[in-house]
């Protein structure tokens, strides 16, 4: 297992379980400080990631109902041109 691997696993388990952070840090050889760091950008990728999955939905919904909508301007389209021709 790679360093980096085992700095990740670190510090899943370190979010996940509450473990403290001096503990964690002396196991996997960085200072405290650095471990926050890591710790910090874990916690700002997963808010990230959270907010886009977010707008990513907000998205799709409203790609439904303009698509939604859409449908019925076309069927509107198609009565009013029969409408016109049977005049």
């Amino acid at each position: 297992m790679t360093n980096t691997s085992r700095v990740n696993i670190k510090l899943h388990e370190l979010i996940e379980t509450g473990a403290p952070i001096i503990e964690v840090a002396s196991e996997i050889g960085v200072s405290t400080k650095q471990l926050k760091a890591w710790i910090a950008q874990v916690h700002k990728e997963s808010f990230d990631t959270n907010k886009n999955k977010f707008i990513l939905m907000k998205v799709e919904e409203h790609l439904q109902h303009t698509s939604r909508e859409r449908e019925v301007l076309l069927k509107a389209a198609k009565i009013f041109a029969r409408e016109m021709k049977d005049t």
